[in-house]
């Protein structure tokens, strides 16, 4: 079976959808002002530190795209699922070609 990276796309973009659910649940179960410093004091900077320790002059890997991916989804605005879906398939063409 061969998947296509448009499909890898909406794979990854599903799970890091899930992955923001539990993220969105932490941040409604604190509340207000201590659910968003969670996601901006907390959230944000980790996958931005997880995003950065793989990053130097090494190109983006399959193992860092779902950090990549799921850093995009604390976006404010949210950008909307075709648009990430676009990026990330674009991303994945680069990885693979």
């Amino acid at each position: 079976m061969a998947i296509t990276n448009e499909q890898l796309a909406e794979l990854l973009i599903g799970v890091a959808t899930s992955e923001q659910a539990i993220i969105d649940a932490v941040v409604l179960h604190l509340g207000g002002v201590e659910g968003q410093r969670f996601r901006d004091n907390a959230v944000i900077p980790t996958l931005q530190g997880y995003v950065r320790s793989a990053g130097g002059n090494v190109p983006p890997t399959l193992q860092g795209l779902s950090c990549r991916l799921l850093l995009l989804l604390q976006a404010t605005p949210v950008l909307d699922a075709p648009t990430i879906q676009e990026e990330i398939g674009q991303e994945l063409e680069r990885m693979f070609a």
